[in-house]
């Protein structure tokens, strides 16, 4: 036997495979009209082919439905495949491609696939999508995954999950958030357009990149720190607004670069960002309480703005509750505790923007207890 090669594609909202897309496909039994089966004319790969879902994500091509029989098919072929050739080296590879909501099926297929052969080196399980979308009705996993890398078939040697997300759409819909892709793409193009740079982009580099079009010609850059703010300027000419997709490619885009908050304040990229936390600032100087102050800090991270970026069971809580809980409440005036507890949070975090917000709340309370007056 040999190395074999299969690729699924899953297609979008209202495309319909045919007899061009080959055969029609049993799974266990019970024959599917919506799955076709072919030999690629120039590789020799096999070719799975999945409908797309309807409009509203009803009836048997549905995403639900296309992840439970996408999985059972494809995990019947590679333990078949697996089997066979137990006693050689070779190697099964799954290329996994889908677009809109065929690109939020097939980041599930691929998840749940890794997840029952992360332990067998043999399979290799990749995926490609285009501007991933599962739709308004739609919670967990479909819209939001990890797709953490495993010392087994995550790191593979050439292997992949590589997303192209579009700059923006006309709806401002949010795409499916995909945290931890090897490979992430910023396309400047609307939703459709996104489909042209999966097919005809090569690049498997792990990192983020900005894509253009010059002509037929796919131009590349890599997004880094220094021209961060350069790529989210080009985002919000194309979304106008911190939308919904500008905060799910601003989360993907800083978490993958593994930016801090401080790094993204200091660049200006997040046009919304720095106002805010100047406005936090503000808020606690001229706040007529204590317990106030201390809460107008945690929303600052339970919006939409700040809040993916922050551990809220690290250090730099647990001090700012600690010194809440020495002077905010009936007979807490324990200030010097908590004046302490900010302390330890100016002197010993390495993020200015935490330093910041523990000196405003203890200015406060200095003030609060007129101890800048002493």
């Amino acid at each position: 036997m040999a190395d074999i090669k299969i690729v699924v594609c899953f297609y979008g909202t209202g495309y319909d495979v045919d007899d061009e897309d080959g055969e029609k496909v049993t799974i266990r039994n019970k024959k599917y009209s919506n799955i076709r089966r072919k030999k690629d004319y120039y590789s020799g790969d096999l070719v799975y082919s999945f409908s797309g879902s309807n409009a509203f994500d009803l009836g048997s091509t549905n995403i639900a439905n296309n992840i439970k029989n996408a999985v059972m098919l494809l995990s019947d072929e590679i333990d078949k495949w697996v089997f066979e050739n137990r006693y050689n080296d070779d190697t099964i590879q799954i290329n996994i491609l889908g677009h809109s909501r065929g690109g939020a099926t097939a980041t599930r297929v691929a998840q749940k696939l890794r997840n029952m052969y992360q332990k067998n080196k043999k399979v290799k399980i990749n995926f490609r999508v285009s501007d991933p979308y599962a739709g308004p009705t739609h919670r967990g996993k479909n819209v939001s995954i990890d797709v953490k890398p495993n010392k087994t078939t995550f790191d593979a040697e050439g292997s992949e999950g590589a997303v192209f997300y579009s700059m923006g759409t006309a709806f401002h819909y949010s795409p499916q958030k995909i945290m931890n892709a090897k490979t992430v793409f910023i396309c400047q193009a609307g939703h459709k357009g996104t489909a042209y740079y999966l097919i005809h982009t090569k690049n498997n580099k792990e990192g983020v990149y900005l894509l253009w079009r010059k002509g037929i010609k796919i131009i590349s850059k890599e997004v880094t720190k220094d021209n961060l703010k350069e790529v989210m300027d080009e985002i919000y000419n194309w979304e106008k607004s911190y939308s919904a997709r500008t905060r799910v490619l601003t989360e993907v885009i800083v978490k993958k670069l593994n930016l801090k908050i401080d790094d993204v304040l200091e660049t200006g990229a997040v046009r919304e960002w720095k106002p805010a936390f100047e406005k936090t600032l503000g808020k606690i100087k001229k706040s007529l309480f204590l317990k106030t102050a201390f809460n107008y800090v945690f929303e600052l991270f339970s919006d939409k703005l700040f809040g993916p970026y922050i551990n809220k069971k690290g250090e730099f809580f647990r001090h700012i509750e600690n010194a809440k809980s020495a002077v905010a409440g009936i007979g807490n005036n324990d200030y010097e505790e908590a004046i302490n507890q900010l302390d330890m949070v100016i002197d010993g975090s390495k993020q200015l923007y935490k330093a910041e917000l523990a000196l405003a709340l203890k200015e406060r309370i200095m003030r609060y207890y007129n101890l800048d007056k002493k």
